[in-house]
């Protein structure tokens, strides 16, 4: 029953560059009106089967945004649990974007067991994915997917030379990422978007996002403290730049660091999802892969009353968002290269639904 929606980028062209930049938007945001008179354990489930994109992340976030309306404070291996469950999804969702827009077009047989290694990390971690949860971790199932991770990222993705600097793994051209960035870099594209001025998201204020959450259209077009903010893969990255390269440099920086950051988690060790009560709202907030997800539940008499889920793809493909100022610019010879362009900093700063490209 997942439905994801679609968005539509049109791009304006005067005199060889892009003027103008329309986004426009058929996710459903609203649906959360479903989870209205709804019981805690009816809500997660239907997490379950909306939601098909960072399942695994979205079903963290509400877990704390429910357990903090509710009054229950999950013990801390079961936070960190999930946020291990969080991060392996993220390598999923990372490597996926890789291999299916900047790979060679042979993906590697290995790939169907990367799409369900999340999967076999959340059935290890027994209920920690219940209200309250418990962990009963099957430590060595675990450990035997990080190390497949591990072993898949340096043969398909890293190779032998990522840990010599970025310049060196480009210049060796030895995995099929490393090849397309090489061929962006000498097809004068390194700096696509670098004009963004957008900031990174801040920490943002439960009491705050309450106030916000009043408002139910705030999720379709949000701002923090007047700002329209970025919330991806480079700005948690650190990773100099704004440009094509960069956002690309940084996707991959980040998905090297996963399998230690894994290991970091099984030894109790890393954040997950955070959430509090305020004002009668429970407010879960955690770093999924496209960036910070944020849900927001009051519950009234035991149920649902409202519901409101704050995603990265409203972030960062808002109007006047990083997705817009990056495009806006762009020069161009004629319009198959101009789709080109934008196709892949859309790519790099990467949506979570379907895109459509118009160019008129």
């Amino acid at each position: 029953m997942a439905v994801e929606g679609k968005l539509e980028i049109s791009l304006f062209p005067e005199d060889g560059r892009i003027s103008r930049v329309e986004i426009t938007s058929s996710r459903p945001l609203r649906l959360t009106k479903l989870f209205a008179g709804k019981t805690p354990d009816e809500a997660l489930a239907l997490i379950g089967s909306l939601y098909s994109v960072c399942g695994i992340a979205q079903k963290a976030v509400a877990l704390g945004a429910l357990e903090a309306a509710l009054g229950l404070q999950a013990p801390d291996e079961v936070q960190k649990a999930r946020g291990l469950a969080v991060w392996a999804e993220t390598a999923r969702e990372h490597i996926l974007r890789i291999v299916m827009d900047w790979g060679d077009g042979k993906p590697p047989k290995e790939l169907p067991s990367i799409v369900a290694m999340p999967g076999l990390v959340v059935k290890a971690l027994g209920e920690t994915f219940a209200l309250g949860g418990q962990c009963e971790m099957e430590r060595e199932v675990i450990e035997t997917q990080i190390g497949f991770l591990q072993d898949f990222l340096e043969k398909e993705i890293l190779g032998a030379h990522w840990s010599d600097g970025t310049e060196e793994w480009i210049a060796a051209r030895e995995t099929p990422m490393a090849e397309r960035v090489y061929q962006i870099k000498a097809r004068g594209w390194a700096d696509l978007g670098d004009q963004a001025k957008t900031a990174p998201l801040p920490p943002m204020e439960a009491g705050l996002l309450t106030e916000r959450f009043a408002y139910p259209d705030y999720v379709a077009k949000p701002d923090w403290l007047g700002d329209v903010c970025e919330t991806t893969a480079l700005t948690r990255s650190g990773v100099e730049g704004r440009g094509l390269l960069s956002r690309m440099a940084a996707l991959v920086a980040e998905l090297a660091a996963i399998p230690q950051c894994l290991r970091n988690f099984l030894d109790g060790q890393g954040e997950g999802a955070t959430a509090e009560c305020v004002k009668n709202w429970g407010i879960g907030q955690v770093e999924a892969a496209r960036g910070r997800l944020v849900h927001g539940i009051r519950l009234a008499n035991g149920k649902v009353g409202e519901y409101r889920i704050l995603a990265p793809t409203e972030w960062n493909f808002h109007p006047e968002g990083v997705a817009a100022q990056s495009l806006t610019g762009l020069e161009f010879e004629d319009e198959t290269s101009l789709v080109e362009q934008a196709r892949q900093l859309i790519c790099a700063i990467d949506p979570c639904v379907a895109f459509e490209i118009k160019v008129g």
